[in-house]
């Protein structure tokens, strides 16, 4: 998505309230499948021993837009992840099991984008994805994270629109930082899944929140 279509979609959109109260809906029906998947991911991602696998999904070329599930693969299946893929399959809602890599500027109104493998779940099987936008936040931000996720629809369904809003804090100036995040069709009539990002962030603030307006493709 360029800067002007994102522009065209947030000028479309509903309000900021309106995102907001549909995002704490999302959240409240799925709160145990998200927040294990969201303590996994900070346990996976702070784990010295899978220091060498966040590594190497960092160093990774995404730019070939090949998919590596030999990277992301060992990082899903991390023991911290354990109780994250046990309450996603108890949910029975989730259809792709997402580890990739994020980066986002902001300025008030900046970009963001990622990539990485979604996997279908609970099969397994392998698919590359990307996303990009815009995000209008509260704050002057830059960060690269870490990032896993969840989404309802199977990795080959999951390309599209998606407007949501995104938490993230820093609680030590320049350390560690977690995001939390929940994509909604544009319409805000359907979930499409929840993202975490650990990873260093350099920002102004301890909190940042940042409604965002973006879309996912797949190859």
């Amino acid at each position: 998505m360029t800067r002007e279509q994102a522009l065209a979609v947030d000028r479309a959109a509903p309000s900021n309230a309106e995102v907001l109260e549909a995002c704490k809906a999302a959240y409240r029906q799925h709160v145990d499948a998200v927040d294990d998947t969201t303590t996994g991911s900070i346990a996976t991602a702070r784990n010295p021993a899978n220091a060498q696998d966040v590594a190497a999904s960092q160093s990774y070329d995404w730019t070939s837009k090949v998919a590596a599930p030999s990277l992301t693969r060992p990082l899903l299946q991390a023991s911290d992840m354990t109780q994250a893929r046990a309450s996603v399959e108890k949910d029975g809602d989730f259809a792709t099991f997402f580890v990739g890599i994020e980066a986002n500027l902001d300025v008030f109104v900046g970009g963001f984008g990622g990539v990485g493998v979604g996997f279908g779940f609970p099969s397994g099987s392998a698919m590359w994805m990307a996303w990009g936008g815009i995000r209008i936040s509260m704050n002057i931000d830059i960060a690269i994270n870490v990032t896993a996720g969840i989404f309802l629809e199977p990795p080959e369904k999951v390309a599209g629109d998606f407007i949501g809003i995104e938490l993230s804090c820093e609680p030590v100036a320049e350390g560690p930082s977690v995001g939390f995040g929940i994509h909604l069709s544009t319409d805000l009539s359907e979930i499409r899944g929840f993202t975490i990002a650990v990873g260093a962030e350099l920002g102004l603030l301890p909190v940042n929140a940042a409604i965002e307006h973006g879309s996912i493709v797949t190859s």
